[in-house]
C-alpha cells in the first residue's frame, strides 16, 4: 500500500509540473519490483542466458515499467521506471494486416440521404412500400434471392502499432465472388412515412446472417494481395443470443481457394498507406476444397513460399506453394486438433527458424532445409495447474520467441497479470525446461485486489531473448 501512495503522490507532483522533485522518487519505485521463478519442469539450466523484458504502464497515464530478467547462476533483475508522455510502446509487436470479406444483409437508409445510398435495389420494397399509411409504418419480409443473385463482398483492415500504418479496403459487387442468395435469404422490412406520404426511413434485419471464412496475406510493399476462401455458413441467432452454425451454403466452383490480387498503393502525408484491393483483377490460383478451413494465411520471410495452415475434418495441416508458380512444395498433417475448429493461429518465422501457435496449447517447430521446411517436433506448452484457454484479441502481444541455431525460447505473457510470463525452452523439438515467472507488479489480477497501483498496472508487451544475440 505505501507503494500505492508513493505512485499516486509521484503522479500528483507530475502533474503539476514538479518532474525534478519527484525524478529520484519514480526511478526508485523500480526498486521494489521482484520476480518470483518457479519451475514446472525439465532443467534450467537449459534457459541459462535467456533474457525476458516484459513493458507495463500505469492506467491512463504515460508510467512505465520495463522489466529485464536474465536467467542464469545469478538471476539478474533490472527495472527502469519512467514517465514519458511522448512513449509509445516500442514492446507491443507489430500486427500483420488482415482482411475479411463480410456481406450484411441488415441496411439502413433515411431520407436526410441524398440520392439514397442504399445496398439493395429500391423496388424490392415497393410492396411494402405502397401498404405503409401516411404518418405510419409497416413491417413486411422479403426473399433476397427473388430480386438479387449474389451478395457484395467488402474487404477490409488496417495495421496498428506498425509504421506505416497500413489501411485496407475493397469491394466486389458480386461479378468476381458470387456468394449465393439461398431460398432461406429472408429480411425484415420496416418502411416509416411522413405525414404526407413521403418516404422518411427503411430498415432491413436478417432473419439469417450468412459468414464466410477466410484469411489472407500481403506482400512486404503490399502491392499483392492474397485472399483464401474456404466456406460460407448460416448462422441463426437463437433465443439466449447465442450464434448456432446450422449449415454449410454450397458455393460454387472456382470460389474456394486461394485467390490473388493486385492492389492500388497510396501514400499520404504522414507516409501511412492507403492500400486498394483491384477486387475485379483477380485469379483463383490453388484451389481448397470447400471446408478445408484456411485458419491463417502468410508469406515466408523472404517471400518465396505462400503458406497455410488447414483445418482438415479434425486434423491441422501445413502447406507451402511456390509464391511465383503456385506449385505445391510441401503439405504434411501435423496433428489432430481437439477442438471443434481451430480459432486462433500465431506463427512466428525468424533466423531459418519457424513456430507455430495453436488455441489449444499445442506448439509447432520448423527448422528451414536446403529447398523445404523440416519439422522439429509437435509438442504441447506445458502450464503447470494454470489451464490456458483461448487467445487474446491480439495474440502476437501474447507470445515471443527467440532462435539461437539449437535452442528455441518461448514466452507466453499471462493475461491480467502485468509482469508475469511462461518460459519453456525447446532444442531439437523437445522441451527442456519450463517455468513460471511472477512479478510482483501483477502478483494478484487487477480485478481482485485494492490496491489501486496493482489494480490498474497493465501489461503492453513481452520479449525474449538469448544473451549476445541481436535481434
Amino acid at each position: 500500500m505505501k507503494k500505492a501512495i508513493a505512485i499516486l503522490l509521484a503522479l500528483v507532483f507530475i502533474a503539476a509540473g514538479g518532474l525534478l522533485f519527484v525524478h529520484n522518487w519514480v526511478d526508485a519505485l523500480g526498486d521494489d519490483v521482484t520476480i518470483k521463478e518457479t519451475v514446472l519442469a525439465g532443467d534450467r539450466k537449459a534457459a541459462e542466458g535467456v533474457t525476458v523484458t516484459t513493458s507495463s504502464h500505469y492506467e491512463e497515464t504515460p508510467l512505465f515499467w520495463d522489466v529485464k530478467y536474465r536467467i542464469g547462476d545469478e538471476n539478474k533483475l533490472e527495472t527502469r521506471v519512467s514517465y514519458d508522455k511522448k512513449r509509445d510502446d516500442s514492446l507491443v509487436l507489430d500486427h500483420v494486416a488482415a482482411i475479411g470479406i463480410s456481406h450484411s444483409d441488415a441496411e439502413y437508409w433515411s431520407s436526410e440521404e441524398e440520392p439514397p445510398q442504399f445496398g439493395y435495389p429500391m423496388e424490392m420494397f415497393q410492396e411494402i412500400i405502397d401498404k405503409t399509411p401516411a404518418g405510419g409504418e409497416k413491417y413486411g419480409k422479403v426473399v433476397l434471392a427473388d430480386y438479387i443473385d449474389a451478395r457484395i463482398a467488402r474487404v477490409g483492415g488496417y495495421t496498428y502499432h506498425t509504421k506505416p500504418e497500413v489501411e485496407i479496403e475493397g469491394t466486389d459487387d458480386g461479378r468476381y465472388f458470387r456468394f449465393p442468395m439461398t431460398e432461406k435469404s429472408e429480411i425484415s422490412v420496416h418502411v416509416v412515412k411522413d405525414e404526407e406520404g413521403e418516404i422518411r426511413e427503411i430498415s432491413t434485419t436478417p432473419y439469417y446472417t450468412y459468414e464466410v471464412d477466410s484469411a489472407s496475406a500481403f506482400s512486404a510493399d503490399y502491392k499483392e494481395a492474397y485472399i483464401a476462401v474456404s466456406d460460407m455458413s448460416r448462422i441463426e441467432e437463437v433465443a439466449d443470443g447465442m450464434k448456432t452454425v446450422t449449415e454449410s451454403v454450397p458455393l460454387e466452383e472456382g470460389i474456394c481457394g486461394i485467390h490473388h490480387f493486385p492492389t492500388t498503393v497510396e501514400t499520404d502525408s504522414n507516409k501511412n498507406l492507403d492500400v486498394e484491393v483491384n477486387m475485379e483483377d483477380g485469379t483463383l490460383v490453388y484451389p481448397i476444397k470447400q471446408g478445408n478451413l484456411v485458419e491463417r494465411l502468410w508469406l515466408s520471410e523472404d517471400g518465396s513460399l505462400l503458406q497455410m495452415i488447414t483445418y482438415e475434418e479434425g486434423d491441422i495441416w501445413f502447406t507451402a506453394l511456390d509464391s511465383k508458380n503456385y506449385e505445391e512444395k510441401q503439405r504434411m498433417r501435423l496433428f489432430t486438433h481437439g477442438k471443434n475448429m481451430c480459432t486462433g493461429v500465431v506463427v512466428i518465422e525468424e533466423m531459418n527458424s519457424m513456430a507455430i501457435f495453436f488455441d489449444d496449447n499445442h506448439v509447432v517447430l520448423f527448422k528451414k532445409g536446403e529447398n523445404s521446411w523440416k519439422l522439429e517436433g509437435v509438442d504441447k506448452l506445458y502450464y503447470g495447474d494454470y489451464i490456458s484457454t483461448t487467445f487474446s484479441d491480439n495474440p502476437q502481444d501474447k507470445f515471443a520467441v527467440a532462435f539461437d541455431g539449437g535452442r528455441v525460447a518461448i514466452v507466453d505473457a499471462k493475461p491480467v497479470y502485468a509482469g508475469s510470463y511462461y518460459l519453456w525452452i525447446y532444442e531439437e523439438g523437445k522441451c527442456k525446461y519450463a517455468g513460471e515467472y511472477d512479478c510482483s507488479l501483477g502478483e494478484v489480477g487487477y480485478h481482485q485486489t485494492d490496491d489501486p497501483v496493482l489494480r490498474n498496472t497493465y501489461q503492453n508487451g513481452i520479449l525474449v531473448d538469448f544473451e549476445g544475440k541481436t535481434r
